[in-house]
């Protein structure tokens, strides 16, 4: 008998889940709208929480919204531990990438092999299964010092139903590959990743095989020893900083709603980035009108790209990452992916690091996110009626940034802020008028 979840949340990162694991094993979903409780999602019934509770508690629960904590808190007290929370999970359970990737990465793996999964996690189980499924030699999954004793205890039940064996601890001489799965457990793969038994599954961007775009290679080095400047939204951003990027010549790469204001300048960038799975759904029409030289857009949202071809967008792996996740890194191959860093400009830098620019102006970076609404952008009309403004993961943010200073200073890349105000204070500051005087010029 093939062991079933339960799902808690129905919106997007739900059902993102119910694509990946199969809406065959999904019991119920549990949403806290009472709006919501006695519909159906594809004949799958959705229950409040207290119908979980008192009904389903012996489902393994995923935890879907980004707002987990007094969730977590709920059904501890309830005395339910068998719970894997999403947000901890690798990007491609909470929809960032392929659907299939259960079955995209068990093809790297050799049946005829032992494996231990060291850490158990919700994408640790599924793979084992499918391991398992496919006639694999042995198959364990071992707890890791991340895993609470509650979570390990509770667990242990549901993994008869799974048909994966549960031992303490691996065997070294047994084990042909030992397999980390928790992001947690990151500072530990490291320390081991050069035993080639070692192999860690929480950042799949380079794993999976179907993500590298050879139309994003064509863009490597070719503004070697260039400048660049990256155009972001904030409210500090002016139109006449546009026009003097234009009548400079500068490169600028930019980004989601600036084409908002495309009707007051004629500013455009060179390079159009939009990353975000739920903005490019919510504005898909507007992206696919753009008459831009060169569009980068994520692939989080897939239904963008069925039947549709532009051969000035490029599609590009991003590789979600949050504040729970420890995923971050700074890709040097973006034709595979990038990083999110919760923040599309990070995005950008990766690139433009990537296509060789060795100094980056940052203009418009305000990372000032209390504003709310269109009041933090620089155009009252960025927001569309009846559209909500995304989630910001500030701490995420500035992690980001600081490993793109970081990653800066070891290549030899200046990042400069030449942001009017804002409060991103990462990077070193410049005057954007005065990155345009020359010698000669009245100071």
């Amino acid at each position: 008998m093939q062991l079933k979840f339960a799902v808690w949340g129905s919106g997007l990162r739900g059902r993102a889940i119910m694509d990946v694991i199969g809406k065959e094993r999904v019991a119920v979903i549990v949403d806290s709208d009472r709006k919501l409780v006695g519909n159906k999602i594809d004949d799958i019934l959705i229950v409040s929480e207290e119908e979980f509770v008192t009904e389903f508690r012996e489902c393994p629960l995923i935890i879907t919204p980004l707002d987990y904590k007094d969730i977590v808190v709920y059904i501890e007290k309830c005395g339910i531990n068998s719970y894997f929370i999403l947000n901890e999970e690798c990007s491609e359970l909470m929809g960032y990438g392929c659907k299939d990737v259960i079955s995209q990465l068990a093809n790297t793996f050799s049946i005829s092999q032992c494996i231990y999964f060291y850490g158990i996690n919700l994408l640790g189980l599924l793979l084992g299964e499918e391991l398992e499924n496919r006639g694999c030699k042995e198959v364990y999954m071992v707890p890791s010092k991340s895993n609470t004793e509650k979570f390990v205890e509770s667990i242990k039940e549901i993994m008869v139903a799974s048909h994966v064996k549960y031992v303490e601890e691996v065997e070294q001489e047994q084990a042909d590959k030992i397999i980390i799965t928790l992001s947690k457990d990151r500072d530990f793969y490291n320390k081991y990743s050069a035993n080639g038994k070692y192999e860690q599954i929480y950042d799949l961007s380079y794993r999976i095989k179907k993500y590298y775009n050879a139309k994003i290679e064509q863009l490597k080095q070719v503004h070697k020893g260039k400048r660049c400047f990256i155009v972001a939204t904030g409210s500090s951003l002016k139109g006449e900083d546009l026009e003097k990027l234009r009548e400079e010549n500068e490169i600028s790469i930019s980004m989601n709603r600036v084409y908002s204001f495309f009707e007051n300048t004629r500013w455009r960038p060179q390079y159009y980035v939009f990353i975000d799975r739920g903005g490019i759904k919510n504005y898909e029409e507007d992206i696919k009108r753009l008459d831009l030289k060169t569009m980068i857009i994520g692939d989080g949202y897939e239904e963008f790209w069925e039947d549709f071809n532009n051969e000035n967008m490029y599609k590009i792996h991003v590789t979600h990452t949050n504040s729970d996740s420890n995923v971050l890194d700074f890709s040097e191959q973006c034709e595979q992916a990038v990083y999110g860093g919760a923040t599309v400009t990070y995005c950008c830098i990766q690139l433009a690091v990537y296509m060789g620019f060795d100094t980056i102006y940052l203009l418009g970076v305000d990372c000032d996110y209390k504003q709310g609404g269109s009041s933090q952008y620089f155009t009252s009309n960025y927001v569309k009626q009846g559209v909500k403004s995304g989630r910001y993961d500030l701490e995420e943010n500035l992690a980001a940034y600081k490993m793109a200073r970081e990653y800066a200073e070891k290549h030899n890349i200046k990042i400069y802020n030449a942001t009017r105000g804002g409060k991103l204070e990462v990077f070193e500051r410049v005057n954007f008028d005065e990155i345009f005087m020359r010698e000669g010029d009245d100071e």
